[in-house]
């Protein structure tokens, strides 16, 4: 595997077909972003990372605590690592160090139609300082 971050999710309001992109939550959805246990027959099935890099922009506000960093010991029974909420219109980085053997990544809107949704969660193997 190369020792350089890898794109593990990415997402847009309104993605092209075939583009692998994710659409935005619709109003109170929550999406899930990622999930180590729902990718395992991927390329990079059974990967430790060592840090997850969520960047997001969105034209609402997610619900409160909508942004969620879980860690799993089994892949079914799910315990929050971290929880942020996101502000409108506000472009927003979050760094973080999981542990467990698998982990996901979820986002959960408000009752907002979001008219602007972006991001990108990449996978960092390396023990490198956080970005």
């Amino acid at each position: 595997m190369d020792k350089g971050y890898v794109t593990l999710a990415r997402g847009v309001a309104s993605p092209a077909a075939g583009s692998g992109e994710q659409s935005a939550p619709t109003s109170g959805e929550t999406k899930t972003i990622w999930a180590s246990n729902t990718n395992m027959n991927s390329a990079y099935a059974g990967t430790r990372w060592k840090r997850l890099i969520l960047s997001i922009y969105s034209s609402h506000a997610s619900a409160t605590d909508g942004v969620k960093f879980e860690e799993s010991a089994d892949g079914t029974n799910w315990r929050s690592l971290v929880t942020y909420t996101l502000s409108a219109t506000t472009y927003t980085k979050y760094i973080v160090a999981p542990a467990a053997p698998y982990v996901r990544v979820r986002f959960e809107n408000s009752a907002n139609t979001l008219t602007s949704w972006e991001m990108s969660l990449l996978g960092d193997t390396c023990e490198r300082a956080a970005a």
